[in-house]
């Protein structure tokens, strides 16, 4: 576990690694050491790492607060003013396809790289702040900031989950499996049919989870509100 006690994102690599983002850095676990990726020193003082995205070119993409967001080629960080509407900065995800994608309000912006466009999204729905997120087979899937669980878009139309759980992440296992983190009540796994549970008593180090990643082994990693980073195995 890597602790430091503040609130973590989790999200992998192309190669299926994970990295994190606490308020003051970007953590990459690889071959079993944690490699660390500062802020660009241009950033303004007492700017936080908002959000974190890991592009299929292994670009790392991350917020300067939500104002500026900011992209590191693995040699250099560039700046990208103006490239995604105001207070969107820390809420990219990457998509399979390698586009870059952000939702506020009652909008989605996708970038493919060049220019940024508005997607719908579920009518009547106030989408708040919320980074999309994108299973293998290309399935997008939100967090319902409004009513609570998950929203999914598929064949044309939305479908909601565990409606009324406070969701904050959603990450799939290669198989397709869905796993949620909840700010409250633990983690939840989707098999295609059924949500099971997991909580403290499971063997969770938290029941407080902010963001979760899958990797290619099967572990399932989780950033806590109020223990760091932790590595779960529902099957031990």
């Amino acid at each position: 576990m890597y602790q430091d006690g503040v609130d973590v994102d989790v999200t992998l690599g192309p190669d299926g690694t994970p990295w994190f983002a606490t308020s003051h850095t970007i953590l990459h676990f690889l071959d079993g050491t944690w490699e660390t990726l500062a802020p660009p020193a241009e950033w303004e003082p007492g700017a936080e790492v908002h959000g974190l995205a890991i592009t299929a070119d292994g670009t790392v993409w991350t917020g300067e607060g939500d104002t500026m967001l900011w992209s590191y080629d693995g040699a250099r960080w560039t700046p990208h003013p103006g490239v995604v509407p105001e207070g969107m900065a820390g809420l990219v995800a990457a998509a399979p396809d390698g586009s870059l994608w952000a939702g506020m309000e009652q909008q989605l912006v996708r970038s493919d790289g060049e220019a940024w466009t508005t997607v719908p999204g579920p009518e009547g729905r106030d989408l708040g702040p919320a980074a999309p997120s994108f299973s293998p087979d290309g399935a997008l899937w939100l967090v319902d900031v409004e009513a609570g669980g998950l929203l999914t878009f598929g064949d044309g139309s939305w479908t909601h989950h565990l409606e009324g759980v406070s969701i904050e992440d959603v990450a799939f296992a290669a198989d397709g499996t869905v796993w949620a983190a909840s700010s409250e009540e633990g983690a939840f796994r989707f098999d295609g049919a059924t949500w099971t549970r997991y909580t403290t008593a499971d063997g969770l180090d938290s029941d407080f989870l902010m963001s979760v990643a899958v990797t290619p082994d099967g572990a399932v990693w989780f950033g806590t509100l109020d223990s760091g980073v932790t590595r779960f195995d529902p099957e031990s």
